[in-house]
């Protein structure tokens, strides 16, 4: 069976799509009244022989404009390590939802977590969804697959009792004053990290994000400075006159520890570092300053670095702040990013849910209070 498919566009020649149809001849007309449709639809595939490992290297090359640079150095190792030794020979037109579903049981073989997962799965129904866009897929293969169980682990958070604490006994510490910002600033660390001097303006307090630091893992580099998550990451956030002084403080001592370090100066005038000026390693600090922190102060020892955000997003939302303003103050790109992931009903919350209830259903006088006057007839 011969059908046309039109003319090519770039080339201007006739094509045609070439398919042997074993059947009766209502089969073969079944077949081609559906090519005709998806031709006249837009959504024909013509076949294309291209590889998974092909199609998968293209696909991070447009990723790499579109995602942060840490963010794409996992695709690039998620895809070498989990996909290609797998699917990459197969050509990309023949991969069906039983190779992914094989495919998923392979991971777990690895002893991969549910979490890793459902990760890696996620990235590659993205990678298999731009296929589509492509035309170089008809449909997702990863559409109706299967996967473990897996319960989303909730994000820890401080209540505002113990950001308080955190923060009177952060300032004793080393880094306190990197807790104290990430706390108070909800800025992640990578944004700590790449912060510079530059970039807070005492005069008028507040502090401007405009980069973070990233951390290689390539041979003769070791860190670069890259460009923030989203346009909405490049935010300014006042800073109190405490935090402000916290800052002053901190630059006299760091330009003391950098004056004793002349032969491994570096003029970076980042406003974290570690020894001679060098950028801080967010997983030093944690170790060894961040951790102990916690542990003294009775928090659970999974809290991590990066849960300071979360704690800043949640006790706005505790002192009842405007959602729309905690979602800038993060950086987000919509406000129902910060409700989804962000916003951690503390135990306290729900009481003080309990003591309206209570005073408003369950107090003497409340009733009276809100049953309306009977009416004369």
């Amino acid at each position: 069976m011969r059908i046309s498919l039109g003319r090519d566009p770039e080339t201007g020649k006739r094509r045609y799509h070439n398919h042997t149809v074993h059947g009766k001849r209502r089969d073969a007309e079944t077949y081609r009244n559906g090519v005709l449709r998806d031709r006249d639809l837009g959504n024909f595939i013509t076949g294309s022989t291209i590889t998974v490992k092909e199609f998968l290297d293209q696909w991070l090359d447009a990723a790499q404009r579109t995602v942060a640079y840490a963010t794409h150095e996992i695709y690039k190792q998620h895809v070498k390590d989990y996909v290609v030794p797998h699917l990459g020979y197969r050509q990309l037109r023949d991969v069906r939802p039983a190779d992914i579903e094989a495919l998923v049981g392979k991971w777990s073989q690895v002893n991969l977590s549910a979490s890793s997962i459902h990760t890696l799965f996620h990235e590659l129904r993205a990678a298999f969804n731009k296929a589509v866009r492509w035309k170089l897929l008809a449909n997702n293969p990863c559409t109706h697959v299967d996967l473990p169980k897996y319960r989303k682990p909730q994000m820890l958070a401080m209540s505002p009792e113990q950001a308080s604490r955190f923060v009177e006994q952060a300032k004793s510490n080393r880094y306190g004053t990197l807790f104290i910002l990430a706390i108070f600033t909800g800025m992640r660390p990578s944004e700590l990290a790449g912060l510079k001097w530059q970039d807070i303006d005492f005069e008028r307090g507040f502090v401007s994000l405009q980069r973070n630091l990233v951390w290689l893992h390539k041979k003769g580099e070791s860190w670069k400075f890259g460009n923030l998550k989203t346009e909405q990451s490049r935010r300014a956030i006042p800073l109190p006159p405490m935090i402000l002084q916290l800052l002053e403080t901190h630059r006299r001592t760091q330009q003391q520890e950098i004056e004793k370090a002349k032969e491994n100066r570096k003029e970076l005038d980042l406003v974290f570092t570690g020894s001679g000026g060098n950028p801080v390693s967010i997983k030093h600090i944690t170790r060894y300053y961040f951790k102990p922190l916690i542990k003294e102060l009775g928090l659970p020892s999974r809290f991590r670095l990066y849960d300071l955000r979360h704690s800043c997003a949640t006790v706005l939302f505790a002192l009842q702040e405007n959602v729309k303003v905690i979602s800038e103050r993060l950086g987000h790109s919509r406000v129902q990013v910060t409700l989804d992931r962000y916003i951690h009903v503390l135990p306290t919350m729900q009481q003080q849910a309990s003591d309206k209830l209570e005073k408003s259903l369950l107090q003497p006088g409340t009733q009276e209070a809100h049953t309306p006057k009977s009416q004369s007839s």
